[in-house]
């Protein structure tokens, strides 16, 4: 059986614009920490989603102020 690779992906609370991504692999775990706390800090919303879905996401640039 093959496990879909999973990310974590940080969005834009006002917007819901998609802002960040990492992929969710054990060998980056400090990596993958050190991304979402501080996507967390800056208050961003975090989702866990899979990389396919990630890729096939909408990643221009949010033009709010």
């Amino acid at each position: 059986m093959v496990t879909e690779a999973m990310a974590y992906v940080a969005f834009r609370p006002q917007c819901r614009h998609a802002v960040g991504a990492t992929v969710d692999l054990p060998e980056h775990t400090k990596h993958v920490a050190r991304d979402v706390a501080r996507w967390l800090k800056a208050g961003y919303t975090i989702e866990r989603r899979t990389v396919e879905q990630v890729r096939a996401m909408d990643w221009r640039v949010c033009k709010c102020p």
